[in-house]
């Protein structure tokens, strides 16, 4: 740990300040055991920096000429502390020491001295004859039973050792110091150095223990101690944990360490504990690759060694940061560079071997030394400026280099881009293609497939009608479950083709959207009624209109909750809920998932992804979800808490968006099924169903041409229409007091309103629920969710229907079933009504009430 006199040999050296901080200590511990006529050691005397005014006192101790251990001491300690900044001068002092102390048989005053010259014989690289003298003088304090020097020799001699880069001898000497210390300052000192010594041999964890007892040492120091060197001794103790855990390459945990002691060595009596926390913070962080970190930090060890004149620190620094800023700024890095150079000639020249024997020379010889080391610190100046106009040379050409590197660089990334962009455009032309021909193949293989399915499904009906065992229609069943199911596959194929292929188009219309949610939500309700689910679902209410596109909402919403119908475990709860803030609409979709873990969510929208061989796949529909919201520009969340599976959905609502074609409401009008406008009185048309929200959807697609009417239940609305005869009647299958099938039945059965068109609307999309409306005289059976066009054009062709027949029988009143087909209602109203006509009413009106009288 002492400075080297080679330069290029020089390494940190942590310790070198904090052994002057020991010297001074034991220095002190042995002017009190002279004071007190003792041989014991005292655990309360430590020196801090030694100040002018103590200087001043020491030197004037030594002009008082008197020769006695006091003049020994003065002496000594002036030389310790000239040593750090003048060797020469430093050296004098002690051999006047040593002759001192000679003279007036002070052996252990002699000894002091010959321990500092030893010290200062390592400070120019004079190693061997350091140790020599070291060794000579620890055997004396072992003869005196001097406890203080002999843990000075110690202390100096593992220094020595960690220079000479030979820890385990650092480490025996260390600890031999520690086991013959009392002082519980002096003891943190060296369970410091011991855990140093076994970083350095790669062995971090054999340190630690040694940490952990200078902490608690530190920790543990009574109040009587300076609160200065207590909180020195614990930021000491916080930076060798960080040491020892940067060692084991704990970068993160080292750094927490030696920021946790920084506040501690701030508030010590030192500087060189405070370096050392530093240089190894920066250390760590340029093992960490965070070169700025690092800098700051080898900036801030650098500021402090600048102010404490410690030359080896400033060297390091200066390296250090030459190296970092190789990469990040070669103008800053030659300047480190520059300065480095510079403070190792002066180094060196402060470490000659050769001033140490100028002592010897008589003044002649002396000044003759003097003159001719003056020519060399010339010679050296101009190698300086030598070096200075090389180093400027070699930035100019360092600049040169860097600017046709960067010329070149530029060709090179612009060559690149080039043939990026023109790979980019036949890649993009090669996809589009290779896109068309995947959606032409789906096209055609889809029709294909609906062929043989449909072939599949015809027979399988007709078996169920003539086949009774139940084994059998199960198992006919399970086949027409499965040939249903393909067929879906087969339209979300195509979807996801029609997306690829970038054909797909948003098409936004105005609308209510909590109205049109509303409808969607409704058949899952129903089969969460039938299956015994759990399922509750939030609606945001709104007057206001949104442009959205319907299919795409539809689309996302159908599939997200026909995922959680298939894999929500029995009586688990099912969510569903939408906002809108923002100008977006947000939806939520949760449901209970017990296989699924947080790793999976990333796999759920991988097409027929399977978990494991015995886990069902999700199919392509979560898939076709995503597709959908990238295609709406929207975003899409998946999250899975406490086994809860939640998909958060977030779609613009903006009429400007990419990829999208407005169409502003207009009046529905279609040659074939437009209803006759002409006409004073609008067509009425009665909408029955028990749910608000729906009924106000089916209003809303019917404002302009009718004029509505709703109830909410079959019995309400088949007063309703008795009263009022609609044109056309649309309702529910499930309501409360009379369902749709009842109404139906009723309506069709009373010749008063047997004409009149009914539509039934149903989240039972089964052929039984089906047959079951036609049954009961349905002219039209339509499931949840319905499309408006499909809705709008049933309800314009059944009114069309009986406009034709009016307009026959305006004509001439005569029953011709080859023009119009009706059922059997129909017929017997038309005959009742053929027989009462031929009676003559001699007051007009009086005539129709007797005909309705009579119908009745």
């Amino acid at each position: 740990m002492l400075i080297s006199s080679k330069v290029t040999d020089c390494k940190w050296n942590p310790f070198l300040l904090k052994r002057i901080v020991i010297l001074f200590l034991c220095i002190t511990v042995y002017t009190q055991a002279i004071a007190q006529k003792l041989g014991e050691e005292d655990n309360k005397w430590v020196f801090s920096k030694s100040q002018q005014s103590e200087l001043d006192s020491l030197k004037a101790v030594i002009s008082s000429n008197k020769k006695n251990t006091e003049t020994v001491y003065a002496l000594t300690t002036i030389g310790a502390l000239y040593s750090l900044y003048n060797n020469n001068k430093g050296n004098n002092y002690l051999k006047s020491a040593i002759r001192l102390g000679q003279q007036i048989n002070d052996l252990e005053g002699v000894a002091w001295a010959e321990e500092a010259l030893a010290v200062n014989q390592s400070y120019i690289g004079n190693y061997s004859k350091a140790i020599e003298m070291l060794l000579k003088t620890l055997k004396t304090g072992e003869q005196l039973k001097k406890i203080p020097l002999q843990r000075a020799c110690l202390l100096d001699l593992c220094y020595i050792y960690d220079d000479l880069e030979d820890y385990s001898k650092g480490f025996y000497y260390s600890d031999k110091a520690y086991h013959i210390s009392k002082s519980k300052i002096i003891k943190s000192s060296c369970l410091h150095i011991n855990g140093y010594f076994l970083c350095k041999m790669n062995r971090p964890d054999k340190a630690l223990p040694y940490f952990e007892k200078e902490l608690n040492i530190a920790k543990n120091l009574s109040i009587e101690i300076d609160v200065s060197i207590k909180n020195q001794q614990l930021g000491c103790a916080y930076t060798s944990f960080g040491l020892a855990n940067s060692y084991k390459g704990n970068n993160e945990t080292a750094l927490n360490f030696f920021k946790k002691g920084e506040p501690y060595l701030l508030k010590g009596n030192y500087d060189a504990p405070l370096i050392e926390n530093y240089y190894y913070t920066a250390l760590t962080f340029k093992k960490m690759k965070e070169k700025d970190s690092s800098i700051f930090y080898y900036k801030k060890a650098l500021q402090i060694s600048s102010k404490i004149n410690y030359l080896k620190g400033k060297l390091d620094c200066y390296k250090e940061l030459a190296d970092l800023y190789k990469d990040k700024n070669p103008i800053i890095a030659v300047h480190y560079f520059k300065l480095t150079e510079k403070l190792s000639d002066s180094l060196f020249n402060y470490r000659n071997k050769n001033e140490i024997q100028i002592l010897t020379l008589n003044e002649e010889e002396r000044q003759e030394k003097l003159a001719l080391q003056e020519k060399k610190q010339k010679e050296q100046q101009i190698q300086l400026l030598l070096k200075e106009k090389k180093i400027a040379q070699e930035k100019r050409n360092l600049q040169l280099y860097t600017f046709i590197t960067i010329i070149l660089l530029l060709l090179l990334l612009l060559t690149v881009l080039y043939f990026a962009y023109k790979n980019k455009i036949e890649t993009a032309n090669k996809t589009k293609e290779i896109n068309e021909l995947k959606s032409r193949f789906f096209t055609n293989i889809s029709h294909e497939f609906r062929t043989p399915l449909t072939l599949i499904k015809s027979p399988l009906q007709s078996l169920e009608n003539v086949i009774s065992d139940k084994k059998q229609l199960n198992q006919l069943s399970l086949i027409d479950k499965n040939a249903n199911r393909m067929l879906e596959l087969i339209d979300q194929l195509l979807e996801i083709s029609k997306i690829e292929s970038g054909n797909l188009k948003l098409i936004l219309k105005e609308g209510n959207l909590g109205h049109f949610l509303t409808s969607i939500i409704e058949p899952f309700e129903f089969e969460a009624k039938e299956n015994q689910l759990n399922f509750k679902y939030s609606i945001e209410k709104t007057l206001s209109s949104n442009y959205f596109d319907k299919d795409i909402i539809e689309k996302i919403v159908t599939n997200l909750l026909s995922n959680a119908f298939k894999y929500t475990p029995s009586n688990e709860p099912i969510s569903f809920t939408s906002t809108i803030k923002n100008d977006a609409l947000h939806l939520m979709v949760s449901n209970k998932n017990n296989e699924l873990k947080k790793e999976d969510l990333s796999k759920l929208f991988e097409r027929f992804y399977q978990k494991n061989e015995n886990s069902k796949g999700v199919g392509i529909g979560l898939g076709l979800v995503k597709e959908l919201v990238s295609i709406y520009k929207g975003s899409l969340e998946t999250n899975i808490d406490n086994h809860i599976l939640t998909f958060t959905i977030s779609l613009p609502l903006e009429k400007n968006l990419i990829n999208s074609i407005v169409i502003q409401e207009e009046k529905w009008i279609d040659e074939e099924t437009a209803i006759d406008e002409t006409a004073n009185d609008s067509p009425i048309l009665l909408v029955v169903d028990d749910n608000h929200d729906i009924r106000k959807v089916i209003a809303s697609l019917f404002n302009d041409q009718f004029t509505i009417l709703e109830a909410e239940d079959g019995e309400q609305a088949l007063q309703m229409a008795q009263k009022e005869i609609p044109d056309c009647i649309i309702s529910d299958v499930m309501m409360p007091k009379m369902n749709g099938y009842q109404l139906t039945n009723s309506i069709k059965t009373n010749p008063i309103t047997s004409f009149v068109p009914v539509v039934l609307l149903t989240a039972k999309s089964s052929d039984e629920s089906q047959l079951e409306g036609i049954k009961n005289y349905a002219d039209a059976y339509i499931t949840k969710p319905f499309n408006n066009e499909i809705l709008k054009a049933t309800v314009g062709n059944l009114i069309n229907d009986r406009k034709k027949m009016h307009e026959h029988y305006k004509n001439g009143f005569i029953l011709n079933s080859s023009i119009i087909e009706f059922n059997n209602s129909d017929k017997k109203f038309i005959e009742k009504v053929q027989k009462l006509l031929p009676i003559s009413f001699p007051i007009p009106n009086l005539q129709l009430m007797i005909l309705l009288m009579k119908l009745e």
